[in-house]
Formats: C-alpha cells, structure tokens, sequence
C-alpha cells in the first residue's frame, strides 16, 4: 500500500496499477488519472494551448468544451486587438478586425467621434489651419 501511495503521488499511473489488488484500489487509480487528465485540460486551456488540451481530451464533452474554450479565447483576442486598434487610431486596421457590419459602423462612429473632438480641439487652440484639414464642412 506504501509503495501505491506513492506513485500515486508521483502520478506514475502504470507502476500503480501494477500493484493494484482489489477493484477499489484500480477504480480509485483510475479516477485519479482521470482528475489528472482533466486538470492538465484546464491548465492548457488556461494556458492557451489548444492543441495540447484537445490531445489530453477524451470525452465528446471534453473535446467540445476546448473547442468552445479556443473559439472564445480567439474571440476576446479579436475584440482586444479590435479595442487597441481604436484606441491608437489606426482606422484601417481596426476596420479589419470587424466581422459584422454593426461593428464596422461602431468603429465609423468612435473614428467619426475622435475626428470632431480633434477638430474642436484646434480650434480651441487657435489652430484652424489644422482643424480645417480635418474638417468635412464649415463646423
């Protein structure tokens, strides 16, 4: 029993079932390599390793909660670049990152919201050189 506990604190899952006797002592191995299994999906999961988590799942569920888990994490990293995009200014490459015609009129609007807010600006400062380059009428 010494020698069970101890690869099955090794997670040295082959040497433990060789010294299985009863059922309970195989079914309790094999539920701890399935904790295992499951716990290193969610630390490549947690990781970004798609690949890895998918290799380790073996249950439908399991592979399509990955699936779901890579496809959500590739869509926050879309709207994250889509966010930075705006943020920076860089028009083209924010329109880029759109998917849906609602988004690209979104960035439309923030890009079109900046534009006005930049023209006041010069303005303001006396800089109507400037502001009339950016202006589309007599604002």
């Amino acid at each position: 029993v010494e020698w069970l506990t101890f690869y099955l604190a090794e997670s040295d899952w082959k040497h433990a079932r060789d010294l299985c006797v009863t059922e309970a002592e195989y079914a309790d191995v094999d539920a701890k390599q399935a904790a295992q299994r499951k716990a290193n999906i969610a630390a490549a999961k947690e990781a970004g390793d798609f690949k890895k988590a998918a290799k380790l799942a073996e249950a439908d569920d399991e592979k399509d909660d990955v699936a779901q888990a890579e496809e959500a994490h590739t869509e926050k990293s879309r709207q994250d670049w889509l966010a930075y995009y705006i943020e920076v200014s860089d028009y083209s490459k924010a329109v880029g990152m759109c998917i849906t015609p609602e988004e690209e009129a979104a960035v439309d609007e923030k890009f079109e919201a900046k534009r006005v807010a930049y023209v006041a600006e010069m303005c303001k400062q006396g800089k109507f050189h400037v502001a009339k380059q950016y202006a589309l009428n007599e604002e």
